[in-house]
């Protein structure tokens, strides 16, 4: 069947999609990847590229614009807080297909399992991982470490951590114990070291949580609607699911690119990449297992 549909593509543009749909079968299995994975990290990929050229080539005023500034609007209520508003939409979308009749349990649980493990891969990565998230681990291991804290911003249970910096400014201290986090909340500075972007692993996922995990389950609703329906009002046309979900992904997308402009180095966006490519690869083979075990 698979080889009389084949032969009966004879557009250019049929031929050429076919061959692309061969290539990535093959990549899937060789990799463990899905298809809709392969693409959606070939896109980030892209941006990353497209990201660097514009850094390169762009004028100062379009790298130093108001939303590459980490105080912009969209940075401070999305980004920063992007887990939760990706984890929010998703569940919206989730919960509204779990209570239709013609649910799919077995879709709907495999979806539900990515996205906890994807959870479990974020919070290592950025929150904690045993005392310092990952991305913090990498840094400090690499020789990098939090300088120029004021000693009275110093709180007395980490102090410890803390030595001078430097005879020439003895009121200034450093420290290579203490995450990021603390590092922002006391003034101080990351200084040195390899540090993976985190921004680029956050939004990579969130990316592929939204186009891969959400839409997957809209488009098994058989009751869908579409949003450009004349009997629709313009609340109902912005509450819709399909157009939160537009947004939501234009989003992550533009400030997956604002972040690849201004924001780390080419080495460091490639290293927070290459923890999502391999956060991905972990998941996919985690709800493999899972899914054996509890034979859904």
């Amino acid at each position: 069947m698979r080889m009389q549909a084949q032969q009966e593509i004879t557009h250019p543009i049929g031929v050429h999609l076919l061959l692309v749909n061969n290539r990535l079968e093959t990549l899937s299995k060789r990799t463990h990847f899905t298809k809709g994975q392969i693409i959606v990290c070939s896109i980030c990929f892209f941006f990353i590229l497209l990201g660097q050229f514009m850094n390169k080539f762009s004028p100062i005023e379009t790298i130093e614009n108001y939303f590459t500034s980490p105080g912009n609007i969209v940075n401070t209520y999305y980004v920063k807080k992007g887990w939760f508003w990706t984890i929010a939409i998703y569940f919206c979308v989730s919960f509204r297909y779990y209570s239709k009749e013609t649910v799919n349990k077995k879709l709907l649980i495999r979806s539900l399992l990515r996205v906890f493990f994807f959870t479990i891969c974020w919070f290592f990565f950025t929150q904690w991982f045993f005392g310092a998230p990952i991305m913090d681990k990498v840094f400090v291991w690499t020789g990098g470490q939090c300088v120029n804290v004021n000693q009275d911003k110093i709180p007395d249970a980490l102090k410890r951590y803390f030595k001078v910096s430097a005879d020439i400014a003895p009121d200034l201290f450093q420290s290579a114990a203490v995450s990021s986090a603390t590092c922002r909340l006391l003034k101080g500075n990351w200084d040195g070291g390899h540090d993976p972007s985190g921004h680029v692993f956050l939004l990579t996922l969130s990316v592929i949580i939204l186009i891969l995990e959400s839409l997957e389950l809209f488009s098994l609703d058989e009751s869908y609607v579409s949003p450009l329906d004349k009997a629709f009002s313009w609340k109902e046309f912005f509450l819709h699911p399909l157009i939160i979900l537009g947004l939501a992904i234009t989003l992550e997308l533009t400030m997956f690119l604002m972040t690849i402009i201004r924001y780390h180095s080419f080495v460091e966006q490639l290293g927070g990449f290459a923890f999502a490519f391999l956060a991905v690869w972990l998941v996919n083979k985690v709800t493999e297992i899972t899914q054996k075990q509890l034979r859904v």
